[in-house]
């Protein structure tokens, strides 16, 4: 590094890329739909405070702490998809400052910085820095919670109390996604493996058996509640989902990728041979292996694998990928050259091809979800006195009545007769309803707007629009969305 920047602290440089990273992620953010997860996260973080505690005993107690952090937020920011993504932007922004710091305090200037960049940029980390749910916190804490494992271990004194803080801190991150807490057999193992491990090993298990004593409320209530994730069974990852959409988005930079993770693996070997330090490419190599490898050895038993749960990982990912390019470039001249480029292929990568960053921050960039169309379709064209009626046939998260909660302004004045209990009204995620097929519209309206999502619709359909005409309505118009129909149907007798 040029002797005027090396001048500059390091934390000015762990900021600025933490300022870059909060700023990727940001742009764009309003740019895709809701979809089904963040409408749990916004419908529970808006309903009545003293109405989440019950749903929380029934379903999604492990994002419990995010939903009542986010009801804060929407009181001040309001409910709009920009200002409730926007924490998650800022968390990786935290996450990315916390990686570099890690990073430069175990090997480097120019390692962390790459690190920090190729972090920020990766598919992984945009998606979930662009969206209203806890995993980009969860994210941040985890690198912090390493970061300041390092730091405890590097010191010469006891520091009893600031063990205490960091067991609390991975509590309380624990207490935002659970499993957050497969970090400590990552640290353990990396531990067990250091030669000069001595009495750091065992304090650190100590204060990981306190943090997990205090994390012990969120894994009771989430082991009694894995029902809701019993779906995951019917959708195993594959290899593609593991190789390529796991982290990487897009085949061609999962290729990069893993070929630079070769790279370094083959690198952190023949520096063990040769007794050289290996302390961070180790560290960061059991991190990216050993929770995937838990998570697969638990849905033997119950399901638990999803790729979104292994975004704790990415920080391990984004060294692991800098350290390939770094053993590259070694090899090069100039060395620092050489490196940039690497990162700069990482990055180009990141942002083509599907999943990239410019897809997810399409209209429909979240899972494919159309709930923002499904609103303005109705919106633009319905008018006060009409009603709605929705496709019930389908998981609840992926109903396409969501827009009528996500986007309740542009259903102002529409009537909505398939209700039978509002969600705040019940202790669960979702409102209560009957099915389009038995749907009874009010005898003053003239105009109803049904509309239907999933698969088959064309077979789905037949039954609710059976229904409809008996009661006098026919088909007078159609809008194909991306998942989406929505069709106006109005009284024979009023047209």
């Amino acid at each position: 590094m040029p002797a005027t920047l090396a001048r500059v602290p390091r934390t000015v440089f762990a900021l600025t890329v933490g300022v870059i990273a909060a700023l990727i992620s940001m742009i764009g953010s309003a740019g895709a739909s809701y979809w089904g997860d963040e409408a749990a996260s916004v419908m529970s973080a808006t309903r009545p405070l003293h109405t989440l505690w019950p749903v929380l005993g029934n379903v999604d107690a492990v994002h419990g702490l995010y939903y009542v952090f986010l009801h804060g937020w929407i009181d001040i920011f309001g409910a709009s998809e920009f200002s409730t993504r926007f924490p998650s932007a800022l968390a990786v922004g935290a996450a990315a400052t916390g990686l570099v710091l890690l990073v430069w305090r175990m090997h480097g200037p120019r390692l962390a910085i790459a690190a920090g960049l190729i972090f920020a940029i990766l598919p992984r980390v945009t998606n979930i820095g662009s969206e209203a749910r806890g995993y980009a916190i969860a994210v941040a804490g985890v690198v912090w919670v390493v970061y300041g494992l390092v730091c405890l271990l590097e010191s010469s004194k006891k520091h009893r109390g600031l063990w205490w803080l960091w067991a609390v801190g991975l509590a309380i991150t624990s207490t935002v996604f659970m499993y957050s807490l497969l970090i400590l057999p990552v640290v353990g193992l990396w531990l067990l493996l250091d030669p000069a491990r001595g009495a750091r090993l065992w304090r650190t298990v100590r204060y990981g058996a306190l943090a997990a004593a205090l994390s012990l409320p969120i894994i009771v209530i989430g082991y009694l509640e894995r029902g809701q994730i019993e779906f995951l069974g019917n959708r195993p990852p594959g290899v593609n989902g593991v190789l390529v959409t796991q982290w990487f988005g897009n085949i061609n930079l999962a290729i990069i990728a893993w070929a630079l993770i070769l790279v370094a693996i083959v690198n952190i070997v023949l520096r063990m041979v040769a007794k050289a330090d290996v302390r961070l490419p180790l560290l960061a190599l059991i991190w990216t292996v050993l929770p995937p490898v838990i998570l697969a050895l638990i849905s033997i038993f119950s399901p638990s694998y999803s790729q979104r749960y292994l975004s704790m990982c990415t920080p391990a990912v984004a060294i692991l990928i800098a350290w390939g390019i770094r053993s590259i470039a070694v090899r090069l001249q100039p060395k620092l050259f050489g490196q940039i480029l690497g990162v700069a292929l990482v990055l180009s990568l990141a942002v083509t091809g599907y999943s990239s960053y410019a897809a997810q921050r399409g209209p429909n960039g979240k899972d494919g979800s159309d709930l923002r169309q499904i609103a303005e379709t109705i919106g633009a064209q319905a008018k006060p006195g009409d009603a709605v009626v929705f496709n019930g046939d389908i998981r609840p998260s992926r109903k396409p009545r969501l827009a009528l909660r996500l986007y309740p302004e542009d259903f102002t004045g529409i009537l909505d007769p398939g209700l039978k209990k509002s969600y705040v009204k019940t202790a669960h995620l979702w409102d209560e309803t009957y099915d389009a097929d038995k749907t009874t519209v009010p005898a003053e309206v003239d105009t109803v707007w049904y509309v239907i999502s999933g698969s088959d619709k064309t077979k789905r359909e037949k039954a609710d629009l059976a229904h409809l005409k008996e009661q006098g309505f026919d088909v007078v118009d159609k809008t194909t969305l991306k998942r989406s129909w929505v069709l106006q149907l109005d009284r024979a007798d009023a047209q």
